[in-house]
C-alpha cells in the first residue's frame, strides 16, 4: 500500500506541478505512446527535488546543469524550468541548455529558458546563429522571437535569416522580426520580399510582422488575406487580428471578413472578424455587424456591437437593433457602448443605472 501511496502522491504532484506530461488515450498511435512513456514514480519525485532547487538561486546551477542529463525527461524539463525561473543568473548554463535543443521533449522548454536569460543572454544567441545545424539555429532564432524588443543587437542576423534557403528557418527568422518590432529599412526590405516567397506560411507572416511594423502595403494585406482563408482556426484569428492593426488601409480584406463573420463555424474567429471589420471602419460592413447582434454567442454579439460603435455616425442604421440589445442583460454593456459613440450624445443613451434592473 505504501508504494502505491507514494506513486499517488506523485501523480498529482505532477498534475499540480504541469511538468508537461500528459498520458496518452487509450487508443493513442503507437509514435504517440512510444513519446510518452510509462509514468516513472521515482523521475517524478526528482523532478520535483529538482524544481525545489529553484530557492537556492544560482548556488544551485551545479545541480541543476547535473539534472539535464538525467535519463527522464521528466528531470531534464524541470531542470529546464528551473533554470529559467533564475533568468540571467542562469547564464553560466547556456552551453548545457543548448545541448537540449536537439531533444525533442525538451526542445520548447529549451527555447524559453534561452529567452528567459533575457537582454543579457542576446550576444550569445547571436553568437550561436553561427552553428551548422538547423535545429539549434531555428531554435534560437525562436528564442530570440520570444525576446522582443530586447532582441534589437541581433537585429541584423535575423535580417540575413530571414534570406536563408533552408524555409523553416526564413520563417522562424519573419515571425521573430515582426515580435522584435524594430522598424528598419533592412527589415522592411526583407519582408516585402518574403511576400513573394514561394511558401504560402512565410507569406502570411511577412504580411503579419508588416502590420506589427504598421509598414503593411497592398502585397502585404492580400498576404494576410490569404490567411483568412486558412483551414487552421488560429490562423484565420491571427490574420483578422493583423488586419484590424492596419485599420482603413485594410479595406480590401472587408469582403472576406464579412464572409468569416457570417459563416465561419467558430465564434472567436467571427468575434475577431468583426472586431476588425470595426477598425477598418468601412461603412459596408454595417448590415453584416448589424446581422451579427444576433449570433448565439455573446462574444460574437459583444465582439459586433463594439465594431459598431468603432464605425461611429456610419453605423446610425444599426440604433434599432443595438436598441434591442439593452434588453437582455447579457451584453447591455456593449451595446450602450456602441449607441453612445454613434449617437454622440450622452442624453439620448438610457440612463445606464436603468440598464441594471431587469
Amino acid at each position: 500500500m505504501k508504494t502505491v501511496h507514494v506513486a499517488t502522491t506523485a501523480l498529482m504532484t505532477l498534475a499540480v506541478t504541469g511538468c508537461g506530461w500528459r498520458p496518452p488515450l487509450p487508443d493513442a498511435p503507437p509514435a504517440v505512446r512510444e513519446a510518452r512513456p510509462e509514468i516513472d514514480a521515482e523521475a517524478v519525485l526528482r523532478a520535483e527535488q529538482v524544481r525545489n532547487l529553484a530557492a537556492r538561486g544560482k548556488d544551485a546551477l551545479p545541480a541543476l546543469v547535473s539534472a539535464l542529463d538525467d535519463p527522464s525527461p521528466f528531470v531534464r524539463v524541470a531542470a529546464l524550468e528551473t533554470l529559467a525561473r533564475l533568468r540571467s543568473d542562469a547564464l553560466p548554463a547556456f552551453d548545457a541548455v543548448m545541448r537540449c535543443i536537439e531533444s525533442e521533449p525538451e526542445r520548447a522548454e529549451a527555447i524559453r529558458c534561452l529567452a528567459a536569460l533575457g537582454a543579457e543572454g542576446v550576444p550569445r544567441l547571436a553568437a550561436a546563429l553561427a552553428q551548422e545545424k538547423l535545429s539549434v539555429r531555428t531554435a534560437v532564432i525562436e528564442a530570440l522571437g520570444h525576446l522582443g524588443r530586447m532582441a534589437e543587437p541581433a537585429l541584423e542576423k535575423l535580417v540575413q535569416a530571414a534570406d536563408d534557403p533552408e524555409p523553416n528557418l526564413r520563417q522562424a527568422a519573419v515571425m521573430a522580426l515582426g515580435n522584435v518590432g524594430v522598424r528598419t529599412a533592412e527589415v522592411e526590405a526583407v519582408l516585402r520580399r518574403r511576400l513573394e516567397d514561394a511558401d504560402a506560411n512565410i507569406r502570411f507572416f511577412a504580411g503579419d510582422a508588416l502590420a506589427r511594423l504598421e509598414a503593411a502595403d497592398h502585397p502585404a494585406v492580400q498576404a494576410l488575406i490569404t490567411g483568412l482563408e486558412s483551414p487552421d482556426a488560429s490562423r484565420r484569428v491571427a490574420a483578422a487580428l493583423s488586419l484590424s492593426r492596419l485599420g482603413p488601409s485594410a479595406k480590401p480584406a472587408v469582403s472576406e471578413l464579412q464572409r468569416l463573420l457570417e459563416r465561419d463555424p467558430e465564434a472567436q474567429v467571427r468575434a475577431v472578424a468583426a472586431r476588425a471589420l470595426g477598425r477598418i471602419e468601412h461603412a459596408a460592413a454595417v448590415p453584416p455587424l448589424i446581422a451579427a447582434l444576433r449570433d448565439p454567442e455573446l462574444e460574437v454579439r459583444n465582439a459586433a456591437c463594439d465594431a459598431l460603435g468603432e464605425i461611429g455616425p456610419a453605423a446610425r442604421e444599426a440604433l434599432p437593433a443595438l436598441r434591442e440589445c439593452l434588453k437582455p442583460i447579457n451584453g447591455r454593456d456593449a451595446a450602450y457602448r456602441a449607441i453612445r459613440k454613434i449617437e454622440g450624445d450622452t442624453d439620448a443613451v438610457p440612463d445606464r443605472q436603468a440598464l441594471r434592473s431587469p
